[in-house]
């Protein structure tokens, strides 16, 4: 390779300080190196990087020409350490920023300008042909970053500032077509990364229709979807380099929401059929096209989530955040068809949207549970640079009172060019608006901690069942169960006060008194293993703690319920019993693989397990009880390895597990033991 080629190194970083904190392959930076590679074939060397000692090592052995970031809000603050580094060593050297994280108005460029002090150009738009404008100059000047600003050129989607003057380049055209842009994989750019702890990302669609406020993708310039059809080679190149990592992510917006989808889930199959891989697909499933969605999900196995973004069921609100939803009919549709499939599917709900109170909320959360959709998983809001939900007249309209948190797993201690330096991620969250005060945003949270504990991935589903049969509302159980939690048992009561104590004490006023904290205590943080998201933290600690606890006062919950319903719980009293126990053998220790569990019942659990409980359970009582084996097999060992491998088993990692990974596919089977013997 000729010395003379320019060096460039681009790099989406992830946190690495107690934990990998942004698991998944860097693709936006392997697509525009991938774009760069064929465009400049013969003038540039382009290296990837995902991790900061990589990178450091990198810099230490040789000083790029240009040094680009993917900028996102869990990676801004460690990408401006190494730029700040770079510039102090090297000056020359061409510092890019390019992605979401930079801002719409002239407020927020303001701000990220006086912040970002080392970056030369932001990419505010599509990065590859940004990108290559952005190199394609700088090589006319010989790399020569002052005189190339001196000249003011009109670079596409690209920011710079020149003599205090912001320089903002019109807006360059999208790609119309991404299939005729390289893929970064087949070039050969990311095998570095088949590590056995990052997840492939690979990207099928670019662009959204819909237009939230609340999302950066919201803005019409990002309305017109690009799509290709054709993945097998490069899913193909993947498998055959994965490893133990079981998941695949798609980086679609919409997965399912085009008949374009249809065949790609065909490819997605072929792949599994030949190498058993993915075991399970990340994405983000088709806003309106449920039953599209089911299809893809049905071809493809049921390795892939069912979702709906539903963030409210309030039609005013929804109309405020230029959102439109399903209905509760189709949902409730979508929601029975993934439990047939035993396909995973969640519901997402944002928590403070403009104009909500906590009874709304609660209706919500009510309509979301009682959909038959088995996870719905519950969001704050975040203010996000470049949307409309952040700007000043939003902010003022509806009595947004933001404070700031430490963004989960997104923080460490690195050292760059030779010096330590502590890097921290933050996030703006709405912790009180004009309807919602801040004690009624803690309960809330409350709530959604008692959603993931005893609803969420259909942990009690043998009693959801049992409550529809008789006519129980589910909702209300979860609401019998949280409105006992503090009185009944100290287990619970610790798990749910230590909850609203980290929501408490992980809230700053000012990102100043956020930054100066944490920095101070980095030492702290870097050792605790329990992680600073606290939903996770306080389902992990309940799964792994508390199940025997959480058992005892759901089924009591029940129970009672059960007999305001006119003397059920007297007939069902045998079967609840038994029933209590199968659970717990199913679920305790999920992610232990070597247990094996034989017990007798007197009811025909393997059928009950085959028909998902529904119908009348005193139909399967037997004449003689049934000896059974409770065990994990194959499929589901090597399923649970692989999350484990890439999680691993601290506190923080079992949150992720269980927030990630399609946890009902964990539980332990029931097969009958003269069968088990017979085989």
């Amino acid at each position: 390779m000729p010395s003379d080629r320019k060096v460039v190194y681009l790099a989406d970083l992830t946190h690495t300080g107690p934990v990998i904190s942004s698991n998944v392959h860097p693709l936006a930076v392997g697509l525009i190196g991938a774009y760069l590679c064929q465009e400049f074939n013969d003038c540039i060397k382009v290296e990837l990087f995902k991790y900061p000692q990589d990178l450091t090592r990198a810099l230490d052995e040789c000083i790029p020409d240009v040094l680009g970031f993917s900028h996102y809000s869990w990676n801004s603050e460690i990408s401006h350490a190494y730029a700040r580094a770079l510039k102090a060593r090297c000056p020359g050297s061409a510092v890019i920023f390019g992605g979401p994280n930079y801002g719409s108005t002239n407020v927020e460029a303001s701000q990220f300008w006086e912040r970002r002090p080392a970056v030369d150009f932001v990419v505010a738009g599509e990065g590859e042909l940004a990108m290559a404008a952005i190199v394609g100059a700088l090589l006319e000047h010989d790399m020569d970053v002052e005189a190339l600003k001196a000249t003011r050129p009109n670079l596409p989607n690209t920011h710079y500032m020149v003599d205090d003057e912001l320089i903002q380049g019109g807006k360059g055209p999208r790609i119309k077509d991404i299939a005729v842009m390289p893929s970064p994989y087949l070039m050969g750019m990311m095998d570095k990364f088949f590590d056995g702890k990052l997840t492939p990302m690979i990207q099928t669609t670019r662009g959204c229709p819909f237009s939230c406020t609340f999302c950066t993708e919201g803005d019409v310039y990002y309305s017109k979807v690009s799509k290709r059809r054709d993945i097998f080679d490069e899913l193909e190149y993947i498998a055959e380099r994965i490893g133990d990592v079981p998941e695949l992510h798609l980086s679609d917006s919409n997965f399912g929401e085009y008949k374009e989808d249809l065949g790609k889930a065909e490819q997605i199959r072929k792949v599994i059929d030949k190498y058993d891989w993915p075991k399970h697909i990340q994405v983000d499933g088709a806003k309106m096209s449920k039953e599209r969605l089911l299809e893809c999900a049905t071809i493809v196995k049921g390795r892939i989530s069912v979702t709906a973004a539903l963030q409210t069921t309030n039609n005013e609100i929804l109309d405020t955040i230029k959102r439109q939803n399903i209905s509760i009919d189709k949902l409730m549709h979508t929601g029975r068809g993934a439990r047939d499939l035993k396909v995973r599917s969640y519901i997402e709900l944002i928590l403070g949207l403009p104009g909500e109170t906590k009874e709304v909320h609660i209706k919500s959360l009510r309509d979301a549970v009682m959909s038959g959709v088995p996870t719905v998983r519950m969001y704050q809001l975040i203010l996000l640079p470049n949307t409309l939900m952040n700007s000043a007249e939003t902010r003022s309209k509806h009595g947004f009172k933001p404070q700031y948190r430490l963004m989960p797993r997104s923080y460490g201690r690195y050292t760059i060019l030779g010096k330590s330096v502590n890097t921290i991620e933050y996030e703006e969250i709405i912790t009180e608006t004009g309807t919602l005060s801040f004690e009624d945003y803690l309960d809330c949270r409350e709530l959604h901690l008692t959603v993931e504990m005893i609803h969420n991935e259909d942990v009690f589903q043998e009693l959801r069942a049992l409550c529809s049969y008789a006519g129980v509302d589910w909702f209300d159980v979860l609401l019998g169960f949280y409105s006992r939690s503090r009185q009944d048992n100290p287990v619970i009561k610790k798990i749910y006060d230590t909850f609203r104590d980290d929501n408490l004490t992980g809230l700053w006023n000012s990102r100043e008194g956020l930054m100066e904290h944490v920095n101070e205590n980095m030492d702290e943080y870097l050792v605790d293993t329990s992680g600073t998201n606290e939903i996770s933290k306080s389902k992990a600690l309940a799964w792994f703690t508390a199940q025997k606890e959480i058992h005892e006062a759901m089924y009591e919950e029940v129970a009672t319920q059960l007999e305001s319903k006119g003397g059920w719980a007297g007939r069902l009293k045998p079967y609840l019993n038994q029933l209590k126990t199968l659970s717990l053998l199913r679920k305790r220790r999920v992610l232990d693989t070597s247990d094996c569990i034989e017990s007798q019942f007197d009811f025909d659990f393997p059928a009950l397990i085959a028909t998902n409980f529904n119908g009348d359970p005193m139909e399967h009582l037997l004449d003689n009880p049934i000896e059974c084996v409770i065990r994990h097999d194959d499929e589901q060992a090597s399923l649970i390895d692989g999350f484990v491998h890439a999680y691993g088993t601290s506190v923080d990692g079992l949150g992720r597990i269980l927030m990630l990974a399609p946890v009902p596919r964990m539980y332990r089977g029931v097969e009958r033991k003269n069968i088990v013997a017979a085989e």
